[in-house]
């Protein structure tokens, strides 16, 4: 299966493409007065395709004003056909293998688009009562007009169905001269006449109809799944499955409506009726080699008119969910066999926190990091259908706490964690400096008040200077921009201490500061949760650095025990540090319960050079290591780090957010199922 996105022309949209990780492209032609797809203009397109490192492999939607005339059975039919030999003749001249068509009369019919889905996303309707009240808002949906020809007189079904075969006796010799598959479209929205015209394409019986009425390994279906899993009481799987068998899927489209005629809304992949990861496995196992492109998409806040963070997402999604029915049909291992053992020393006297999180859900969690002051953020994460926050805050005290987390819970989310005291409140004691012990104090204040607030966690560092970044600027996939380490360059902004700091003084001031803070932690709450050295070098800038192996990690548990000490666990630092297995690192913090919170990054490379890039890209197997998490219990907040910076992307990143959730999101419901 190769995903795809529809695109035109441009250089923004073949960097989106190329920096999601897509190699294959789906494109339609304008329509031309001669009717013609010219050979020239297909030349044209398909070279600046190659030349991005691109394959153009389906033309999408032939243009009505091609056959219209055939459609509806009108003289001068016959020209058109004409007209669309030699358009196929050209495609194959030009190497492009696959020519989607439609037989809708008077087009595709939705009769609302409006902010109704989760926050406010914008979900596109079908409903068949409204259609037949207002038919002609139904044709006008996404802003195309209304086709060429209205009806002037009723047209039966027999009649379209005599048009459409009359068409394909005609073209499907010539389409299999020249190497090319016609696929057709089903009606959508999959009803049986509409304004008088019959729609044909309306059930898995016509399809099959219109694949044995020209029998040809040329003739078969643009699997439209959306629109076949809105025909009044089908499963789509199993139509994967008898359609796919018959190798007459040569096209898919894929997405997940909710709901089936008479009403129908076109909602995330995540959230429809179809269960998307059985549909992933029927087209595997019928051999599905051709391209799958990512169909209509809900509207989410602050997207451009291209809908570039929604279809990131659902970029994502599929990624996911083909790397896990990948894994689950070549895995042979059964599900528990870990072989956990307690490793590490946790002090039994303090009070054991409660399991997180609180509310009592369990599973892993998704949550973003955003600003608590970004209300368009919190709601880009609803619609993402992330319910948990951990939040960045600029003032300690309780009563802007308390507005943090009742700010969060107002918008419907949660808040997970704080991210990171800021190294401000205590430098002085990573460096072992007069002052020190204010500077604890006012830790520890900061701690006692996020106890009143009801936080429950909080990150840090013990790291002076905290830069991690080379003066290099590391490009990525699809010239994304991406964040790395390169030892034989120096960090950009890096300052330096006046006098160096030992390995052995690093320890002791951190455990100087444990023995004090850690108390505190422990009365109010709060649990602590330690971000390992980024990057896992062993000095920078005149300071040690400590935490640059899975070793010093439990050193830290075994010096300072505490159940409200732990750590969160950064699987991109992880997979830098040389010889780290991640995933049994991941077992053995898991198993003790010293793992809190999770960054996700997944690196190429480790010390001395290593760069950032996207989660499925990296050196890391994203699912094995969520497996890992499952398998210890592990139910706090999981969140992805460092997003590149993508083509026409904010400073937040939210088209690269968009795509990580998306992904992560597959994987996890993937590994919560049962027998995987």
């Amino acid at each position: 299966m190769k995903i795809a996105l529809s695109i035109g022309t441009s250089d923004e949209a073949v960097r989106f493409v190329k920096q999601l990780g897509l190699r294959h492209v789906v494109s339609g032609l304008s329509g031309t007065p001669s009717g013609i797809l010219d050979f020239s203009s297909l030349m044209r397109t398909r070279t600046f395709f190659e030349a991005a490192g691109l394959t153009w492999d389906v033309i999408e939607n032939l243009p009505t004003t091609h056959y219209d005339k055939v459609m509806f059975g009108l003289p001068g039919r016959d020209e058109q056909i004409a007209n669309v030999c030699t358009s196929i003749r050209n495609m194959g001249r030009a190497g492009i293998g696959v020519l989607q068509y439609q037989w809708m009369l008077l087009g595709g019919l939705r009769t609302e688009y409006s902010p109704t889905g989760r926050g406010g996303a914008r979900y596109s309707r079908f409903d068949l009562e409204v259609s037949q009240r207002m038919p002609a808002a139904s044709m006008d949906w996404l802003g195309d007009g209304p086709y060429p020809h209205l009806p002037d007189r009723k047209l039966s079904a027999e009649e379209v169905w005599d048009n459409l075969v009359y068409f394909l006796e005609r073209i499907v010799p010539v389409a299999e001269e020249a190497g090319v598959k016609l696929a057709i479209h089903p009606d959508d929205a999959p009803i049986p006449s509409f304004m008088g015209v019959a729609r044909i394409m309306t059930s898995l019986e016509a399809l099959q109809r219109v694949i044995d009425a020209v029998p040809s390994p040329c003739n078969g279906l643009g699997f439209c799944q959306g629109t076949i899993a809105t025909m009044a009481g089908v499963d789509a799987v199993a139509a994967i499955r008898r359609f796919g068998g018959q190798g007459k899927i040569f096209f898919a489209h894929f997405r997940n409506p909710r709901g089936q005629v008479p009403k129908f809304d076109e909602v995330f992949p995540d959230e429809g009726d179809t269960d998307m990861f059985e549909a992933v496995r029927a087209y595997r196992e019928v051999a599905f080699d051709g391209v799958m492109r990512i169909d209509h998409c809900p509207g989410v806040i602050g997207d451009n008119d291209r809908s570039h963070r929604s279809f990131a997402y659902q970029v994502g999604y599929t990624k996911g969910l083909m790397q896990a029915v990948e894994a689950m049909d070549d895995s042979t291992t059964a599900k528990g066999e870990n072989g956990l053992q307690p490793a590490l020393t946790v002090n039994k006297t303090a009070k054991e926190p409660p399991d997180y999180p609180a509310d009592g859900e369990n599973g892993l969690q998704l949550a973003l990091t955003v600003s608590w002051q970004q209300d368009r953020d919190m709601i880009f994460a609803q619609q993402l259908g992330v319910n948990r926050i951990v939040a960045e805050v600029d003032r300690w005290d309780a009563e802007t706490l308390s507005s943090v987390r009742n700010r969060v819970e107002q918008a419907g989310l949660k808040l997970a964690a704080i991210e990171k005291l800021p190294q401000s409140l205590y430098e002085k004691a990573i460096l072992g400096l007069p002052g020190r012990d204010e500077e604890l104090e006012r830790v520890c204040q900061a701690i006692r008040n996020m106890g009143v607030a009801g936080i429950p966690l909080v990150s840090y560092r013990w790291t002076s200077p905290w830069d991690r970044q080379s003066e290099v600027v590391f490009r990525g996939r699809g010239d994304a921009v991406v964040s790395g380490y390169d030892e034989a360059r120096p960090p950009r902004t890096s300052s330096s201490v006046e006098q160096k700091v030992t390995a052995e003084a690093v320890w002791d001031n951190l455990t100087y500061f444990l023995e004090r803070v850690i108390p505190v932690a422990e009365k109010a709450g709060v649990k602590l949760a330690i971000h390992p050295d980024d990057p896992p070098v062993p000095s920078l800038g005149g300071v040690a650095r400590i935490f640059h192996d899975v070793a010093s990690l439990i050193r830290l548990f075994e010096r300072v025990p505490s159940p409200y000490h732990g750590l969160d666990l950064c699987v991109g630092t992880l997979a830098t540090m040389p010889g780290a297995d991640v995933i049994e690192t991941i077992r053995e913090f898991g198993a003790n319960k010293r793992i809190f919170m999770v960054h996700l990054r997944n690196p190429r490379g480790t010390m001395p050079s290593f760069r950032d890039g996207f989660l499925d890209e990296g050196d890391v197997d994203m699912l094995e290591a969520l497996r890992a998490l499952q398998s210890v219990g592990f139910a706090g907040p999981i969140r992805a780090a460092c997003p590149p910076e993508m083509v026409g992307d904010t400073v937040w990143g939210h088209k690269a957010r968009a795509l990580d959730v998306g992904y992560l999101r597959a994987l996890l419901e993937s590994v919560e199922r049962d027998g995987f």
